[in-house]
């Protein structure tokens, strides 16, 4: 994968005190793999991006380089993350911990120039630029794993309120760990307060005598 590639360049910091010492970041192999990748790349120092690639480009919207470069990872975001935190200090907050610790992963909610909105992964990798501590920046678009997410939250609300207006429930039975997972209305059909883990499967045969009662009567 071409992002690895980069990042195995960039991992070599250890064994050299920058990389354009090297020659790694003058030469032709490098910036193909980085204008070429298909995931988002981009790099910046403590006060924006100094560059990015194509994927970078068509992802927020530009159409040339000289139109991201010296914009703050806020500037592509909206005023506020989902849960209400001022993106410009929590986005400096990230930037602080990837130059103190030389890397963090996050999620984060990005802004296109058209002002659309998308859910995103973050990597920032810190390495060594002309001595100078710069910031790889991956972004991943993860707009198709919210949704499904949210498909399978809204599913599993739905089998829930389906359970409870029949007033049947169904259990899964983990083979390997020898454990029972119970959905809320089995809960309610045994008279237990749901407990939010596998339970093993012997405290349960005290109540399936209950249970069994409980299904004759609903078919009765």
């Amino acid at each position: 994968m071409v992002e690895d590639d980069l990042n195995r360049l960039l991992k070599q910091e250890t064994k050299m005190p920058t990389l354009e010492k090297t020659g790694i970041l003058s030469d032709e192999y490098y910036h193909v793999l980085f204008d070429s990748s298909s995931d988002v790349l981009m790099l910046m120092d403590e006060r924006g991006f100094i560059d990015c690639n194509k994927a970078a480009l068509k992802m927020f919207g530009f159409s040339r380089k000289e139109e991201i470069i010296g914009f703050h990872l806020s500037e592509i975001s909206p005023p506020k993350q989902p849960n209400g935190e001022d993106s410009r200090s929590a986005a400096q907050d990230r930037i602080s911990e990837a130059f103190k610790n030389e890397s963090t992963k996050f999620e984060w909610v990005h802004c296109r120039k058209n002002g659309e909105e998308f859910p995103a992964e973050v990597w920032l990798t810190r390495f060594l630029l002309k001595d100078k501590q710069i910031l790889q920046v991956t972004v991943r678009d993860i707009t198709e794993r919210k949704q499904m997410e949210e498909t399978l939250r809204k599913s599993e609300a739905s089998l829930s309120n389906a359970q409870r207006i029949s007033h049947l429930g169904n259990w899964d039975w983990d083979l390997v760990k020898n454990k029972l997972k119970l959905s809320d209305e089995i809960y309610n059909i045994l008279g237990l307060a749901p407990l939010g883990f596998g339970l093993c499967r012997k405290p349960i045969k005290i109540n399936i005598y209950r249970l069994e009662l409980g299904l004759y009567s609903n078919i009765m």
